[in-house]
């Protein structure tokens, strides 16, 4: 599934299904989470495929979120590919309360990070591979960019390939 440049796919707490390792949500437009009456909306998947963020926007600010919505994505295996990010950063909203990343792994273009900018977003990565899908980082470059992150509640078995780093 590919949300084009100028479309919008509005979640609100449905089940995405991607069954096999060819599945692939592709957002190349935007993302927003939206929030529901009976409890935290959840972004997460099922299945073999991945998610991947495409965006050719400068920033590339594609997702946005309500109150009480949460980014989970997990897995059983280590080195299944959960998302793979293309574009210039994955901002994870400031409305967000919860990001988490475990079992599995990220992989990311040249150039491209997540960005948490999120006081009061509970950020966890367990047991997750950070890797660059092409070429060579330069030791500058960061993979994920936690900025004045208050929230920060677990970091396990964390590796990063190649020259790859945290900025805290």
């Amino acid at each position: 599934m590919i949300i084009e440049k100028e479309g919008i796919l509005e979640f609100r707490g449905a089940k995405i299904s991607l069954v096999s390792p060819n599945s692939i949500l592709e957002i190349t437009g935007y993302l927003h989470l939206k929030d529901i009456n009976t409890g935290p909306s959840i972004f997460t998947f099922s299945g073999d495929g991945f998610i991947l963020l495409n965006s050719s926007d400068f920033p590339s600010a594609n997702v946005t979120a309500e109150t009480n919505c949460q980014i989970v994505l997990e897995n059983n295996n280590m080195w299944k590919k959960l998302i793979e990010i293309t574009q210039e950063s994955f901002y994870i909203p400031k409305t967000i309360t919860n990001f988490n990343i475990g079992l599995g792994t990220v992989e990311f273009g040249v150039g491209s990070r997540i960005n948490v900018d999120g006081l009061n977003t509970s950020i966890s990565f367990s047991d997750v591979t950070l890797h660059q899908i092409q070429g060579h980082l330069m030791p500058t470059e960061v993979y994920i960019y936690l900025d004045s992150q208050m929230s920060i509640s677990i970091i396990v078995f964390l590796t990063l390939e190649d020259w790859g780093y945290l900025h805290i």
